[in-house]
C-alpha cells in the first residue's frame, strides 16, 4: 500500500463542518424567531431580511455554474465520531457513481443538507422555512477544495503495515495500520459498498499500480492515539449503510 494513500483518507473524511452552522447561526441571531416559521404576521421588511441573508450564503459569486436538475440519493450511512469532548453522530447521503455527498445537520431548528458537489467545486445547502424552499450556493474555499482531492504533504517517518480483514455492516474490511511521529492510525476500508463519499478523492488513485483501492472504496472506520496530545485521539465507525431515497429539485427551491 503506497504510504501516500493512508492519512489522506481521514483527511478528507474528517472536514470541517461549522461554515454552514455558524452563517445559519447568525441569520437566526438577527431574524426574530418567528421569520423562520414564516407565518402570516411577519412583516415584508422581516422577511426581506431573511431572503438577503439568505442571499449572503451564495458568496463568493457562482453564477457560471450551473446546478444539476437535482441531486439524488439513495443511500443513508451515520458516522459515529467519539473524541475527548464526547460523542457525535453525523448523517450522510449517498449516491452511487457520483460525485457529490450530502451532510444533515440540525442548527437550531432548521434542517439544512449541504451538497458537496466534488465535480462542480461548490458547496450547495438545501433547508425549508415554514412553507419556503430555500437553498444557498457557495464555491468551495481552497481549504475544502484541498480536503476534497487529499492536497496533503505526506507525514515523516510514515509506517504502514496491513493488520488483515474484518467483517463491519456485511462488508469485508481491509485493515491498516499507520504509524507516523504523531500517532498510530488504524484504517479500515471495503471495496464492497454500495456507494462511497471519497469518489473524487479514490478516483484519481483506482488506477495506480498495485493500488488497493477503486474509486468506490468505502471508509468504515478509523482510530487515532496521538502521541503527543491524548486530547487529539479520535474514533470513527460507519454505524449504518442503508437503502434511503431523498431527491432535492433544484428549481424547487428558490436562492
Amino acid at each position: 500500500m503506497k504510504s501516500k494513500y493512508t492519512m489522506l483518507i481521514l483527511m478528507c473524511l474528517l472536514m470541517s463542518g461549522p461554515t454552514e452552522a455558524q452563517i445559519l447561526k447568525k441569520w437566526k441571531d438577527k431574524v426574530a424567531n418567528k421569520i423562520l416559521g414564516i407565518d402570516n404576521q411577519s412583516s415584508k421588511s422581516d422577511t426581506l431580511a431573511a431572503n438577503n441573508m439568505v442571499d449572503s450564503l451564495s458568496m463568493p459569486p457562482d453564477n457560471n455554474i450551473e446546478l444539476p436538475t437535482n441531486y439524488q440519493f439513495s443511500y443513508q450511512t451515520t458516522m459515529q465520531l467519539t473524541t475527548s469532548q464526547g460523542t457525535s453522530n453525523i448523517e450522510y447521503y449517498l449516491q452511487p457513481n457520483e460525485m457529490y455527498f450530502a451532510k444533515k445537520q440540525l442548527v437550531d431548528s432548521i434542517t439544512v443538507h449541504v451538497v458537496y458537489d466534488n465535480q462542480r467545486y461548490i458547496e450547495v445547502s438545501f433547508f425549508e422555512i415554514g412553507n419556503s424552499k430555500k437553498k444557498a450556493r457557495k464555491k468551495m474555499d481552497l481549504f475544502t477544495k484541498a480536503k476534497m482531492v487529499a492536497a496533503y504533504r505526506d507525514s515523516p517517518n510514515r509506517e504502514v503495515k496491513p493488520i488483515g480483514t474484518k467483517p463491519h455492516l456485511g462488508y469485508t474490511c481491509e485493515g491498516y495500520e499507520i504509524a507516523t511521529d504523531a500517532g498510530i492510525t488504524n484504517i479500515w476500508v471495503t471495496n464492497e459498498a454500495p456507494a462511497t463519499m471519497f469518489s473524487s478523492l479514490f478516483s484519481q488513485y483506482a488506477e495506480e499500480t498495485n493500488s488497493p483501492f477503486t474509486k468506490n472504496t468505502m471508509l468504515m472506520e478509523s482510530s487515532f492515539t496521538s502521541a503527543l496530545n491524548p486530547e487529539d485521539n479520535f474514533h470513527i465507525k460507519f454505524t449504518q449503510l442503508q437503502p434511503n431515497t431523498l431527491v432535492f429539485k433544484t428549481t424547487e427551491y428558490h436562492q
